[in-house]
């Protein structure tokens, strides 16, 4: 029986500077009163950045909760700050420091903003994670190449197995059909894309 193909087609959306998601409304915040007086208190107000005094993130932003809709919302202690202030933000929606310091929470240094805003502004204030400061650079221990790697599907006699099968003429396909690997991962470690350090 011959087969019959199926094709959809979805018209093209149009771009979103990001992704339509809920708002966070103030008005849905449970113990509305108890929080602000609470959350105003968690900052030192004595300078222009209102800084957050309580339990941050290891990229430096406040992190903060609420009740809303009757569950405990864990949140940056910017974006909640902004929530207070102005009433509403879009979950997801980046939210731009003015001021470059991530722990400060005055709605005045605030502002809602695109995602290439948002990546523009930390290429700005050297915030990008990239080169010295790239996670591989700052922990080489956890990121180890080959057998030590927690990711590793292979041991290093398998890799040099492949090789030598690729080597003596067996195509991608019939390696990766006997390993259970896609024709790509073989491709490349056979090229050495992968696998480097195994000679």
């Amino acid at each position: 029986m011959p087969s019959v193909w199926l094709f959809v087609v979805f018209p093209k959306q149009d771009a979103q500077p990001y992704r339509r998601l809920p708002f966070m409304d103030k008005s849905h915040i449970d113990g509305l009163a108890t929080l602000e007086a609470r959350f105003w208190n968690q900052m030192d107000r004595g300078s222009d950045c209102w800084h957050w005094m309580m339990c941050r993130t290891d990229d430096g932003y406040g992190r903060s909760y609420c009740q809303y809709g009757g569950r405990k919302k864990t949140l940056g202690a910017h974006r909640l700050a902004y929530v207070l202030a102005n009433g509403s933000l879009q979950d997801g929606a980046p939210l731009l420091h003015s001021c470059g310091n991530p722990i400060c929470c005055n709605p005045a240094h605030l502002r809602v903003g695109t995602p290439k805003e948002n990546a523009d502004d930390r290429e700005a204030m050297g915030r990008t994670f990239r080169g010295a400061k790239h996670h591989f650079h700052l922990h080489p221990e956890l990121t180890q190449p080959g057998e030590p790697h927690n990711t590793a599907k292979l041991r290093e006699h398998q890799v040099r197995a492949i090789r030598a099968e690729h080597a003596a003429g067996s195509s991608y396909a019939a390696i990766s059909r006997h390993y259970h690997m896609h024709e790509t991962t073989i491709a490349d470690l056979v090229k050495r894309k992968t696998w480097k350090n195994v000679n």
